[in-house]
């Protein structure tokens, strides 16, 4: 029979061994959510089951036929064509849940206010070992325009197939030229971007989590997508605490960061 201490050594002594197997985390707080969906989609394009139909990004079919109320603004959330699975937390309105099953080129649409708030893109490998590339998108609607302006995305392992702390690294460092807007005549802008990964032995990843802060401004976009706008009336507009702030094109926010403290 063995001692009590040396039952215990080689139970850590599996342990450790195990661990090696697995996946390596770089970072800790990755969330964990149920595989379902409690995020009501707004709009025409949307069922009561909570699927909706994707606007085609060119083309006709650009307007929203049930606009949002008045006091918010519509947001597309789109997540391209892949076979893993997907959650999108938006902070104070739920999660939406794409399956490894459904294949298609999958959306949902949210009505938000001015404010600020967090988006969550999780993304897990559908098999071990196999990784995934990370690709994700969030539009806003203009009422006056109808037109759809590009808020926030995610371009890790395009090109390789597959995405890689380096990939992310690459992508912190385009967001981040940004500054904080993708199209200058939209009236969103992205701050505070951060990610947290677990990494296989080989650079390929099991899970990766990434998070944005929104910050939606009051005033309506006037001019259509990618105008190269550069602020209404010298850059002075309300901000969505009430008080005047920048618009979007003015001074750039907080940079992005790179992995979440643990």
């Amino acid at each position: 029979m063995l001692s009590r201490m040396a039952r215990t050594w080689l139970i850590l002594l599996g342990a450790v061994v195990l661990g090696a197997c697995g996946p390596k985390t770089s970072s800790t707080g990755i969330p964990v959510y149920p595989p379902k969906t409690d995020l009501a989609g707004a709009g025409h394009r949307c069922s009561s089951g909570g699927l909706c139909a994707c606007r085609p990004l060119l083309g006709g079919d650009q307007d929203e036929l049930q606009p949002p109320s008045p006091g918010t603004k519509r947001y597309e959330i789109r997540i391209p064509v892949t076979v893993h699975q997907v959650w999108v937390h938006v902070g104070g309105r739920g999660t939406f849940y794409k399956p490894a099953e459904r294949g298609d080129e999958t959306c949902v649409y949210v009505d938000l206010p001015p404010g600020e708030l967090e988006v969550t893109y999780k993304i897990h490998e559908q098999a071990s070992g196999v990784g995934f590339p990370a690709i994700f998108r969030i539009f806003e609607y203009g009422t006056k325009t109808h037109g759809w302006y590009e808020a926030f995305s995610v371009d890790c392992g395009t090109a390789e197939g597959v995405c890689t702390k380096g990939g992310l690294e690459d992508w912190i460092t385009q967001t981040h030229k940004g500054g904080g807007l993708i199209d200058s005549c939209s009236s969103t802008r992205y701050k505070n971007v951060r990610w947290n990964a677990d990494e296989w032995e080989g650079g390929r990843l099991r899970d990766l989590a990434i998070t944005v802060t929104l910050k939606v401004y009051k005033f309506e976009p006037t001019r259509a997508p990618r105008s190269r706008c550069k602020g209404k009336g010298g850059g002075a507009e309300p901000g969505p605490s009430g008080g005047p702030e920048e618009a979007p094109a003015g001074a750039p926010p907080g940079a992005p960061t790179g992995p979440s403290p643990g």
